[in-house]
């Protein structure tokens, strides 16, 4: 991207820093920059890297991916496939519970409600009697 495009996220990242009242020297050290590096990268005469970025979202706290959904939001699709979608596709019935399982939690439900109601009197006809 160029650096006109890199521009909101550059002002995501100094407004970022400046709400966390960081102080320059502190950027620098964590994003491992020489003196006056935060200044040149905020204004864009130094490039940012993906391992500025990660180091900022660590200082921060925050998830990477929060600085760039703010600073890139045209760059976000607001749906679709996601990574975890492509790297690990999920078999079409994969939520689905093995059958001795759905016979349990049936099993259990029917229990949960016998005893709801209560155990039968000894005038109540018994159910398969």
């Amino acid at each position: 991207m160029s650096p006109r495009q890199l521009k909101p996220l550059r002002e995501v990242l100094q407004r970022a820093v400046a709400a966390a009242r960081l102080r320059p020297q502190q950027i620098e050290q964590a994003l491992a920059l020489p003196r006056g590096g935060w200044d040149d990268l905020a204004s864009g005469r130094r490039v940012l890297r993906v391992r500025h970025l990660l180091a900022l979202a660590r200082l921060l706290s925050v998830p990477p991916e929060d600085l760039l959904d703010a600073g890139l939001p045209d760059a976000t699709p607001p749906a679709g496939p996601r990574l975890a979608d492509w790297l690990e596709p999920r078999p079409p019935f994969a939520g689905a519970s093995p059958v001795g399982d759905l016979q349990a939690l049936a099993r259990d439900a029917v229990r949960r409600e016998l005893d709801a109601r209560g155990k039968p009197s000894e005038g109540d006809p018994v159910p398969g009697s």
